[in-house]
Parts: structure tokens; C-alpha cells; sequence
């Protein structure tokens, strides 16, 4: 079976020294950049790895080279999602929200790169057990999903309009996040069938 030895880059801190969450000690937008950066070059670090020539790197270790740049990517991703929804800072908020698009950027890229595609592919997990021959499977099977096998000029169309779907995504989200209207109710019976303790909250 697999077994990923991905950990945190030494480098990778936010303000208390945590690596693996954003947002503790986060009190700025370049702190958040800075973290979330740090986890992109650290995908783009484990891809060039992968993609370097090396004779004695097993299949396995090839897997857990591509599984570490993945979860990179995702600790990236996920976390400034999470710091463009909650911060209570606006200036982090924004930092966030131009963050996750550069992550999705990152991992759409990834998704559509025919080194990597053909690197795993050429893999061989054939004495490998069940769990490892079926990652291996699935992951090649997401990056056909993802048109990687498609022309130039189709996998170029499929970055843009991925760009663009998260684009619109977040420009939504922000669009609900940021709207202060409200609803008055006058006659408390409207209110009837909602939870006894959201009713005190508002009673």
C-alpha cells in the first residue's frame, strides 16, 4: 500500500510557527500569502521531483512524490477558502479570496499537465497491492476526466474555463458574504416552526 511521507516544509509559518493552519497567528494579508505560497511552491517543489530522471525511484515513491504536491495544494487551497469566509479582516478577507483563485489556478494546471499524466502512467504497480494499483488508477483516470489527453487548443479552452468558473465562484461568495440586507418581522407567529434557540437569540 501507499505510504506518503508528506509533511510540512520547514519554511512553511504563519506568525506562531504552525504549518499546518492558516490562520493561527494570522493577523495580516502578506502573512496569509506568505503561507499559502509557501504550500504552492512546495507542490510545484514535489512535481519537479517527480518529473527529475531518477532510475532507482520506485513506483511507490513516484505515487508519494505526486500525493505530497497534491496535498499541498489542498491544505493551500481549503485554508484560504476558509480565511475568505470567516476572517474577521478585511484586508485578509480580500487576500484570501485572490488566493483561493491562484490555488484552483495552481491545481487546474496541474490537473492538465501531460508530464506528470504520462509519468504516472508509465508507472508500474503491477506486484503493488490492491490499494495502491487502484490510487494509481483513479488519479489517471481524474487527469482523462480533466482533458489531459485532449489537443493543445482544447486543454488551453478547459484552463480557461475553469479559470473563469472560479472566477464567477467566488465572486458569488463574496457577493452573499458581503450583503448586510435583512428581513424585519413584525408578527412573531411568522416565525413559528424555526428553533426554540434561534427564537431567543432574536426574541
Amino acid at each position: 500500500m501507499i505510504e506518503t511521507t508528506a509533511q510540512p516544509e520547514p519554511s512553511i509559518t504563519t506568525q506562531s510557527g504552525d504549518p499546518l493552519h492558516l490562520w493561527s497567528g494570522l493577523n495580516s494579508a502578506p502573512q496569509a500569502q506568505a503561507w499559502v505560497e509557501s504550500h504552492l511552491q512546495a507542490s510545484r517543489d514535489r512535481i519537479a521531483d517527480l518529473l527529475a530522471p531518477s532510475a532507482s525511484r520506485s513506483a511507490i515513491e513516484t505515487l508519494a512524490l505526486y500525493d505530497q504536491a497534491a496535498w499541498h495544494l489542498r491544505m493551500a487551497g481549503s485554508q484560504a477558502h476558509v480565511m475568505f469566509m470567516v476572517h474577521p479582516a478585511a484586508d485578509v478577507r480580500d487576500s484570501a479570496q485572490a488566493l483561493s483563485q491562484l490555488v484552483a489556478a495552481e491545481g487546474v494546471k496541474l490537473s492538465l499537465n501531460r508530464d506528470v499524466f504520462k509519468a504516472l502512467e508509465s508507472l508500474d504497480v503491477s506486484n503493488e497491492d490492491a490499494a495502491t494499483r487502484y490510487y494509481l488508477e483513479r488519479t489517471l483516470l481524474g487527469y482523462r476526466l480533466a482533458g489531459v489527453d485532449r489537443d493543445d487548443a482544447t486543454r488551453e479552452k478547459i484552463r480557461e474555463l475553469a479559470d473563469r468558473s472560479t472566477e464567477l465562484g467566488m465572486r458569488f461568495a463574496r457577493t452573499v458574504q458581503d450583503d448586510v440586507r435583512k428581513i424585519e418581522v413584525a408578527d412573531p407567529n411568522e416565525l413559528r416552526g424555526l428553533p426554540a434557540d434561534f427564537l431567543e437569540r432574536f426574541g
